[in-house]
């Protein structure tokens, strides 16, 4: 359990759509999606994706888009060029010379059956954080529904308060609930898990004493799962490891016992995360299918939600500034909030701009 709760250093939420004053427009620049099949017949899409997804954006919200060629002639006054790809720790320099708040890119591949993986990245101008999240669908007729979805789901994202979901987990589902709430606080939150059909299994317990207190709790809210992440962008350019003849037996072991660290939680953590989550899966013998993350403020009066799928190994929903008036009450309208079916309405029904 204590190797659980230390390894599950999932990334801080991403707050790309905060707003910065009443009525200032965001400017968000795009990309390319880049085509990561050998069949070069594809390579069309690479600059209609983000076009569409831009124009689809630009068209509902109130926001400035700057497209792929525009992107491009920028950065040439820079003497760059857009790439297909970029590695996390190039972001901040790329978004600054767009100067742009936020920057879009990523990739897809063909799938059989004529559909699309399509994976998109978000940076957020003067962040270390990098929101990932992946879909699938149909091309041909069905392409820009497609669009339309992703485009959807980024709307819901700006316009529900950072929400994110994918799935319900529904009354019956198996879950396991960890929380920075004590003994009979814990208990509270349990109730209407159990009332409303849950099957609640004691992941962490009902200690008197908490291991995850209201300072660690603040970093599970990093998440990184297989298709859909909130990350940390590091640099190992970054992290220096002084070594020389001038270090005696003892100090060497210091610092490779530093370098396995680093590379355990950091450049290998999607190995450390899936060997641990099935571990948990296995001793888990099937009892649980979801594990829910809430981390409450000092006060107990607000709340925000992460969700992983154990068997896809994958964020499901995220939720920030969830509000109640008590704990029990806190149960219940998260409840509600995960009950609630995925929608992407938002391009369908269309949303006025703000």
């Amino acid at each position: 359990m204590k190797i659980f709760l230390a390894a599950a250093a999932f990334i801080l939420i991403l707050p790309f759509f905060a707003e910065k004053e009443a009525h200032a427009k965001q400017t968000m620049a795009f990309g390319y999606l880049a085509n990561k099949s050998t069949d070069v017949n594809f390579n069309y899409l690479e600059t209609i994706f983000p076009n569409s997804f831009a124009t689809s954006l630009m068209n509902i919200f109130d926001v400035n888009v700057i497209k792929p060629h525009a992107v491009n002639e920028i950065l040439t006054k820079h003497n760059l060029t857009l790439k297909k790809d970029y590695a996390p720790y190039e972001l901040s320099e790329v978004t600054g010379k767009i100067r742009a708040d936020i920057f879009v890119y990523g990739d897809f591949i063909p799938l059989s059956n004529n559909r699309l993986k399509i994976v998109l990245n978000f940076y957020t101008a003067g962040s270390d954080r990098l929101f990932t999240f992946t879909n699938i669908g149909k091309m041909e007729t069905e392409i820009f529904k497609l669009v339309d979805r992703i485009a959807g789901i980024i709307i819901n994202y700006m316009d529900k308060g950072k929400s994110y979901k994918i799935k319900e987990p529904g009354p019956g589902a198996k879950i396991a609930i960890i929380t920075n709430l004590d003994h009979d606080d814990l208990n509270l939150l349990y109730i209407p898990f159990m009332e409303k059909g849950y099957a609640v299994s004691g992941l962490q317990g009902n200690t008197l004493h908490n291991l995850v207190d209201d300072n660690l709790i603040n970093n599970l809210q990093t998440i990184y799962t297989k298709d859909n992440s909130f990350n940390i962008i590091t640099d190992i350019k970054n992290v220096m490891f002084k070594e020389g003849t001038w270090g005696n037996e003892k100090y060497s072991r210091i610092v490779n016992e530093q370098k396995g660290i680093y590379r355990k939680y950091d450049l290998e953590y999607e190995k450390t995360k899936t060997d641990l989550l099935n571990r948990l899966k296995a001793a888990s013998n099937g009892n649980i299918e979801y594990i829910l993350i809430i981390g409450f403020n000092t006060g107990r009066n607000r709340a925000w939600i992460r969700c992983i799928d154990v068997n896809s190994q994958d964020l499901i929903w995220m939720q920030e500034n969830i509000k109640s008036g008590g704990i029990m009450d806190m149960g219940n309208k998260i409840i509600e909030e995960m009950v609630r079916p995925v929608s992407f309405t938002s391009i369908e029904k269309g949303v006025k701009k703000k």
